[in-house]
């Protein structure tokens, strides 16, 4: 597992980047999100709001670890890359509602993202696996000299 962080501009969307190979088993872990509170003793949860629409990943949302929900297989998914938004919350249980989304994606789509500390964009890579052993074409080969 790779993760990167990315360094950005004040009031920029926070993300992150991952690796994983394909053929990881559903419940593998593939990385994790942590945000911090300056209220002691306030437990933050964590909740996937976009970009989960195949529903490949999940998240603990006690503790930011993102797992696979089934095998992940180059072949029949259908991206090779998902850009996760997280959100942290001190709402155990936060559910985005329509009106919210729909701000966000167009203020997405015009380029003027209002900024919000509490979420975080991560990219989880699928990266092929090599999983076409070499052969040779024909059963027999003969040579002379």
């Amino acid at each position: 597992m790779l993760v990167g962080i990315i360094l950005m501009a004040e009031n920029e969307t926070a993300t992150a980047e991952m690796e994983v190979q394909e053929k990881l088993k559903a419940g593998a872990k593939v990385g994790s999100v942590s945000a911090t509170d300056k209220d002691d003793g306030n437990p933050i949860f964590y909740f996937i709001i976009e970009g989960n629409e195949d529903g490949y990943f999940d998240i603990n949302k006690y503790t930011g670890e993102i797992f696979t929900t089934e095998e992940l297989d180059g072949s029949s998914i259908s991206n090779t890359s998902y850009v996760l938004t997280i959100k942290a919350t001190e709402n155990e249980t936060y559910v985005e509602d329509g009106s919210t989304r729909k701000k966000r994606q167009a203020q997405q789509l015009s380029g003027e993202t209002e900024y919000d500390p509490t979420i975080i964009e991560v990219t989880i890579h699928i990266v092929d696996l090599n999983d076409n052993p070499p052969y040779f074409p024909k059963a027999l080969y003969t040579s002379g000299m």
